[in-house]
């Protein structure tokens, strides 16, 4: 990290030398010329020592030097911020004379100010020296404030302007693991201030060398977190810090590990995460309705990152979108949550595979009526299969009429609602069905034409907390409500399979039950949701659930709550 240091000029206005005489208790002349008075100035600005900031930068000896160039325009600013005049360099080099002018009403002790910017201040590319827009020309910027002392035949005197850069100019080498980085944008954060680079022509790296961009960055408070995001190679990164101060005047030297994928923060749009990238940071959907997809094929890291959809109708989308197999490995602690109500929290498309591994945590939900994992109530959105491994800590909450994992509701307005087979190799599991959804399996339907199916249901492995919504079982199938009992309990699950190699499972049935006739109906905590033709559960069209096995014991299990633990 190199230190850039400020730049004192002595401002010496002509006839100064004659005025030196006058004694310390004299009143300073405040003429005021009648008309449109128009003041000159004649500023010698000398380079001191210090290796201040000014013009023609370059790094030298480790440190940012700068000259004047002739052509140079400093211009003059009131109190209000008003530019009221200007000076111009009249050569080049270390000392320079700026002559100029500024028409306004001024008088002693007013404070003016200073500012020199490039010619084409606001708009780099990260190039340091080179032809083209290099950042000698596009980010040079120092200030400096001044106290008229005297006005006189039109000639401005004042005080000693000590110049000021309110920007520190960063040497960044990016690097993804060993290998550097040529972006093509990148934008980069510094609290509240943004710096846009867009567009970057491949030369800025021929002049730079390999990965290294400079980026200068307005820096008036300390402590701030710091983000940058870029482009390079087709492919997107970024890198997050807290806690950083950059001062002003300063150069510094940065190697700027970058890693593949997202920051939520800073995303501006729809994104797709590639294979190998990794999300992070907190999305908020009301500010940000951004959809995230994942590329087929894709093995993607949620790395505490928090997606908060928001339920409007302008996004129907899931909180993460498959757009074919996907695999999410799970760090840190993760949020995510559907963004139109009918919308689950994950879904892949049929015919595709969801597979969940890692060892961090994973919160998920619809916003409102759909699955935590699985389906979304919405026409041919439902799920392809799910898979979970490793040692995930998941919880999976379905919405009003959804399985925790599975699907949910389906009608002649939402046809093809429905999930793949559903598997779980290990993990602590906790899947809570909504209103007439299983925790894992699936809710129900309207008629026999528009069923809530899922595949086959298999856990080898883990802890698993399942629970039913009312009229559905923890791990099976869902059920209606009871008005509408023999209307809309229409589902389908195929096999459930819980074998020794499991932890524990423990499954609670949904509340609800009917009696009728002097019978009694309620759903199974393993097996079918509520069925009013329970004797005709195996081959009735309205309900179907397929072999039911539990270590070495099969059949349905109505025991609530019910334990597994071999």
């Amino acid at each position: 990290m190199e230190e850039r240091k400020m730049k004192k000029y002595s401002i010496i206005i002509a006839a100064v030398l004659a005025l030196a005489a006058c004694s310390r208790e004299e009143l300073p002349v405040n003429e005021q010329p009648a008309g449109n008075p128009v003041y000159t100035m004649t500023v010698k600005a000398t380079k001191s020592a210090d290796n201040a900031l000014t013009r023609a930068l370059e790094i030298k000896d480790g440190s940012l030097e700068a000259t004047w160039t002739e052509g140079d325009v400093v211009k003059i600013f009131d109190a209000s911020d008003n530019e009221i005049g200007s000076l111009t360099a009249q050569g080049s080099g270390a000392t320079v004379t700026l002559k100029g002018s500024m028409e306004n009403t001024v008088k002693a002790n007013d404070v003016l100010t200073l500012k020199f910017l490039g010619n084409e201040y606001g708009s780099h590319d990260g190039t340091l020296t080179g032809t083209g827009k290099s950042i000698d020309k596009v980010c040079d910027y120092s200030t400096a404030s001044i106290t008229v002392s005297e006005i006189k035949d039109g000639i401005v005197t004042t005080s000693e302007a000590n110049f000021e850069r309110p920007q520190a100019i960063i040497k960044f080498t990016l690097k993804d693991g060993s290998s550097n980085i040529n972006p093509s944008s990148l934008s980069m954060k510094y609290g509240e201030t943004e710096v846009n680079l867009a567009d970057i022509p491949a030369e800025t790296y021929s002049t730079n060398g390999e990965g290294v961009i400079f980026v200068a960055v307005p820096c008036e408070k300390s402590g701030q977190d710091v983000s940058i995001s870029a482009v390079a190679g087709g492919d997107d990164y970024f890198l997050e810090k807290t806690g950083v101060t950059f001062e002003k005047g300063k150069y510094y030297s940065i190697t700027a590990n970058m890693t593949k994928g997202f920051s939520l923060n800073s995303v501006n749009g729809d994104i797709t995460l590639k294979d190998g990238y990794t999300l992070t940071g907190t999305l908020d959907g009301y500010e940000q309705p951004y959809k995230i997809s994942i590329a087929a094929g894709a093995k993607v890291t949620l790395k505490d990152a928090t997606i908060n959809g928001y339920d409007s109708y302008d996004y129907t989308w899931s909180g993460i979108t498959g757009e074919g197999d996907a695999t999410i490995t799970l760090e840190g602690d993760n949020v995510v949550k559907g963004f139109y109500e009918r919308f689950s929290g994950l879904r892949v498309p049929d015919n595709s595979t969801l597979t969940i591994n890692g060892e961090g945590t994973l919160d998920v939900s619809s916003n409102g009526m759909a699955a935590g994992i699985g389906s979304a109530m919405w026409d041919n959105s439902g799920c392809g299969n799910i898979v979970i491994e490793g040692n995930p800590v998941i919880k999976a909450t379905g919405g009003k009429t959804a399985a925790g994992i599975g699907s949910c509701w389906t009608s002649n307005n939402f046809i093809n609602n429905k999930c793949g087979n559903i598997t779980i190799k290990g993990g602590t599991i906790t899947a809570i069905g909504g209103h007439g959804g299983a925790g894992i399996g699936t809710a129900y339907g309207s008629t026999g034409s528009y069923l809530s199916t899922c595949g086959d249901i298999t856990i080898t492995g883990g802890t698993i907390i399942a629970t039913g919504g009312y009229f559905a079982a923890a791990i099976g199938g869902g059920g209606g409500s009871e008005t509408d009992k023999y209307t809309r309990s229409y589902y389908s699950v195929g096999d459930i399979t819980i074998t020794e190699g499991v932890t524990k499972v423990v499954a609670t049935k949904g509340e609800g039950k009917i009696s009728e006739g002097g019978f009694s109906y309620a759903p199974a905590a393993i097996g079918h949701g509520l069925d009013y033709y329970i004797n005709g559960m195996e081959t009735s069209p309205r309900h179907h659930v397929g072999t039911v096995t539990v270590g070495s014991n099969q059949g349905s299990i109505f025991e609530s709550p019910y334990t597994y633990e071999p």
